[in-house]
């Protein structure tokens, strides 16, 4: 490979590129090799590490970057802007003396040597061009009247030459004649200040924002382990589609913050120019200057004590649905308790995008009891028979934060019982689990017409309605060994009247009409080993009278 190097020659009146690969590859390799370490990396291009992120069911993440970054002249450079939802990204500095008061999005400025002061020109455009070491950077020489561009990787500063590597070699080309330059492949630049006004020489950088692609799924185990007693394991499938985690911190998040702008990009995320005012922060988190930008209406009480959990994580690829339909076959979020928000945290995740890990959030030990339920539909089957009776198991929250929607698997032993969705439950509230149809209880129900009164009412001219008077039966016998306990609803087409067994009595707000008239009977009752037990109602409805 031959190495073509720009050189003046006196005899000459225009710009010369000569072939001269063992001069050239001697140049240049001396040159890699004095500025080794200043190429590889650097110390003006800020390079953070995500190190947080909130992670939410609705398919956003909160993430956290930081790291450090020397700055010229108060000035940074970073290669990466995050497609930020709107009203979210904020960078700030993590030292409460220092200020980012500019934060700029586009192509890098061009830096004309020519129009500097002679006196100045050689040292500025050598120190402009060192802190560039390792950047893309499109360099204008000229000579004479001839000009040349050449856009690369500034490799080396050596030996009056400037080494820019390329798809096809590396071009050596004299200081002395480079006019300006720009850097190419930098989009994001900052500029710090202290806070006496001096510009600062070295940033411990933060940035946060909101974005969509990642998600985490909820899923549930419930270990019977005694007739009160079981296991309940709560697992989170983080789904990666957005940037590679890194021993990172996250924050499994049950509740959705309100972000009103979560469908629209910052402006700095689609290129244009932003200028705002940074503000200084505690080094514990994100300043509360900044926080109506960062978290927008949302305020979320974390809870990251969860040194006692154990986590579990394995990594695959990603499968072949895409992102926005995995989002679609999740349980809804959460909608009660809407202003309080729990974390699950887990530290030191490794996630990177395109991958997916299963992490054990919570498990506890929790007491369950057992609750059979029965909504009759309507009458007239032969037998009395109607929709099934269900077995279910309610679970008390005793830990200490709420349990968010998602599937559960409940086992006893190594068999199944079912599996279900467990809603979500407030801590000290029950949920609860189906588990079957319950067969050990005989169930029927009966209903008579007890009183009409003939033309009860007149709507309109020669159109009358009976007022019709019915009592039901419900009857119920048990065939467990134990005593169990059961809620039977019925829904009556007309005015429930009376309920025995402190039966509940409620009427439907939202049908007043005289034909249309609804109510409901809900009893809790506890049924003994192989006794039979009665409920009773009466209601009233209107019908046509012929």
């Amino acid at each position: 490979m031959s190495i073509a190097i720009v050189v003046r020659l006196r005899q000459w009146s225009l710009l010369s590129i000569v072939i001269v690969p063992l001069f050239a590859m001697f140049v240049t390799g001396h040159a890699l090799a004095s500025t080794k370490t200043d190429s590889e990396e650097n110390p003006y291009v800020w390079k953070p590490k995500t190190t947080s992120v909130s992670v939410f069911k609705n398919g956003y993440g909160f993430f956290t970057r930081e790291g450090e970054v020397e700055l010229k002249g108060g000035w940074g450079h970073a290669n990466e802007v995050p497609p930020a939802a709107f009203g979210t990204l904020a960078i700030y500095a993590a030292n409460p003396q220092q200020l980012v008061d500019v934060v700029g999005v586009g192509a890098g400025e061009m830096i004309s040597f020519e129009e500097m002061a002679e006196s100045i020109r050689d040292t500025s455009r050598k120190a402009t061009l060192e802190a560039s070491l390792s950047m893309k950077v499109k360099l204008v020489s000229r000579t004479g009247s001839q000009s040349q561009e050449v856009t690369g990787s500034l490799k080396a500063i050596s030996g009056g030459y400037a080494v820019v590597e390329q798809t096809n070699g590396a071009a050596a080309i004299p200081l002395e004649a480079i006019v300006s330059m720009q850097r190419v492949d930098l989009p994001l630049r900052f500029h710090v200040v202290e806070e006496t006004g001096t510009v600062s020489e070295r940033v411990d950088l933060h940035m946060a924002y909101l974005r969509s692609g990642i998600v985490w799924i909820p899923e549930y185990t419930l270990k019977i382990i005694d007739e009160s007693t079981a296991e309940l394991t709560l697992r989170g499938t983080l789904v990666n589609e957005a940037e590679d985690l890194h021993d990172c911190d996250v924050h499994f998040v049950v509740g959705v913050p309100h972000f009103v702008h979560s469908e629209m990009l910052s402006p700095v995320a689609i290129g244009q120019i932003l200028r705002s005012i940074g503000s200084a922060i505690p080094t514990a988190g994100i300043p509360l200057q900044n926080m109506s930008q960062v978290m927008n209406r949302a305020v979320i009480a974390n809870d990251f004590d969860n040194g006692r959990l154990d986590a579990s994580v394995a990594t695959s690829g990603a499968g072949t649905e895409t992102f926005k339909e995995l989002l679609g076959t999740l349980p809804p979020s959460d909608a009660a308790g809407a202003g309080d928000y729990s974390v699950y945290s887990k530290k030191g995740v490794t996630v990177r995008k395109g991958e997916r890990a299963v992490i054990t959030l919570m498990s506890k030990r929790i007491s369950y009891g057992h609750q059979y339920a029965w909504t009759p539909g309507s009458v007239g089957r032969g037998d009395g028979a109607s929709e099934d009776l269900v077995h279910r198991l309610v679970l008390e929250n005793s830990t200490e934060t709420p349990w968010t929607t998602g599937p559960c698997l409940a086992l006893s032993g190594n068999q199944p019982l079912s599996e279900d969705i467990l809603r979500y439950t407030p801590v000290r509230a029950k949920g609860e689990l189906t588990v079957t149809t319950a067969i050990n209880i005989a169930k029927s129900i009966t209903e008579s017409e007890v009183d009409r009164k003939l033309k009860a009412h007149e709507p309109q001219p020669n159109s009358f309605l009976d007022l019709v008077t019915l009592r039901g039966t419900v009857q119920l016998k048990s065939f467990e060994s134990k005593p169990v306990s059961i809620r039977v609803t019925r829904s009556v087409q007309g005015r429930p009247l009376d309920a025995t067994s402190n039966g509940s009595i409620r009427m439907d707000s939202e049908k007043l009409r005289l034909v249309e008239r609804a109510g409901q009977i809900e009893w809790s009752v506890e049924l003994q080993p192989g006794k039979t037990t009665e409920l009773s109602y009466t209601y009233e409805r209107f019908v046509p009278s012929h």
